[in-house]
């Protein structure tokens, strides 16, 4: 062997040397995410507790729950192949997915839609069991990952499990620092609250005396933001009550949910008119003047697109309303437009509340 080969022998068993050197010494968190990107599938157990192997990222994805905001959030517009008739009504989502249809609702999606997206992943509630379209995709192998965004209690995990699915933990945290920063101050001011001092409420959903029940309790914004459930005692979410029992809970504050289905809310709304006439119509309704919210102005609407997957944007329009001394400072709006502006890049436009905050 001669001298220039031993010499090149040498300098490449230096090399190797340096290489093995560098990954050995190299951080454990880097060292996993070497290990990810080099793997074709991801094991992750779902808010239904389920193991689902997804691809490692998706690139074909049908959304048929809230997960669609949550995806947007997370910039892989163009990986999304179709989603529900609630979220093509949506004009926000129109701007990124302006010609991506839909497989219809969110509970019992039309199947045959569905599998005409080709999808690598669906991506639904947790809440849903899809019992006639869970077969369908397994036997054809596609991934159903359910996760429920709009629970409060359950936003850490869901959107870190799709950070990890999606290879996006860096902005999972974000958002997750974004919700932990607005609901923490919320939450530090009112746990200084009184028992007797708390407002009391009544939030009725979409339908008219449609209450949020014992089973919303564990979600309820109205229990984090400081307030009183008026009808916590009723055990059924969704129960129908008569105005009377409103009148004789006699609340403090009424919030009345409104979605772009049952009112023009939301984005790129531009007249209140509509929800002006309903909350003067709530306000009119037999009996209800002598309740103390009434009395005192104290009705608000508000879209439940303020919730979805950011609560901290809904409670901080509801402690406002609850609290305004204590909440002084907190600026509801400038919160959902900082929410808007660095999720989706976007500047916050429509009518969310009336009166509008």
């Amino acid at each position: 062997m001669n001298r220039k080969s031993i010499g090149l022998i040498c300098v490449l068993t230096i090399f190797a040397l340096l290489a093995s050197g560098l990954v050995l010494s190299m951080p454990e968190q880097d060292s996993q995410k070497l290990k990810n990107d080099t793997i074709d599938t991801l094991t992750i157990t779902d808010s239904t507790g389920r193991q689902v192997v997804t691809p490692n990222p998706p690139h074909r994805i049908v959304s048929i729950g809230s997960g669609l905001e949550t995806l947007l959030a997370f910039g892989v517009q163009q990986d999304i192949v179709a989603m529900s008739d609630y979220s093509r009504k949506r004009q926000d989502y129109k701007l990124f997915l302006p010609d991506v249809p839909d497989v219809g609702g969110s509970n019992k999606p039309n199947i045959e839609k569905v599998l005409a997206g080709n999808p690598d992943l669906v991506l639904g509630y947790a809440i849903y069991p899809y019992t006639e379209m869970r077969p369908v995709l397994a036997e054809r192998e596609i991934p159903l990952v359910q996760l429920d965004f709009f629970i409060p209690e359950k936003y850490e995990q869901e959107v870190r499990t799709l950070g990890k699915v999606l290879r996006k933990e860096s902005r999972a945290e974000e958002l997750i620092e974004f919700e932990n920063k607005h609901i923490g101050l919320i939450r530090d001011q009112v746990k200084h609250i009184k028992t007797e001092d708390k407002v009391r409420v009544y939030v009725e959903s979409y339908q008219a005396y449609q209450i949020e029940g014992q089973k919303e309790m564990s979600r309820s914004a109205t229990i984090g933001c400081g307030g009183i459930n008026i009808f916590s005692d009723v055990p059924v979410n969704g129960s129908i009550v008569s105005a009377e029992a409103v009148v004789e809970k006699d609340p403090d504050i009424i919030i009345k949910l409104v979605n772009i289905q049952t009112y023009p809310s939301g984005y790129g709304i531009t007249d209140s008119a509509v929800l002006a006439s309903l909350r003067q119509e709530i306000m009119n309704r037999p009996g209800w003047q002598q309740i103390n919210a009434v009395k005192n102005g104290k009705v608000y609407i508000i879209s439940t697109d303020t919730k979805s997957i950011h609560p901290s944007v809904y409670c901080s329009y509801l402690a406002k309303w609850f609290y305004p001394e204590c909440f002084q400072n907190l600026n509801p709006v400038s919160i959902h437009q900082a929410w808007f502006q660095q999720f989706f890049g976007i500047k916050l436009q429509g009518v969310y509340t009336y009166p509008e905050s």
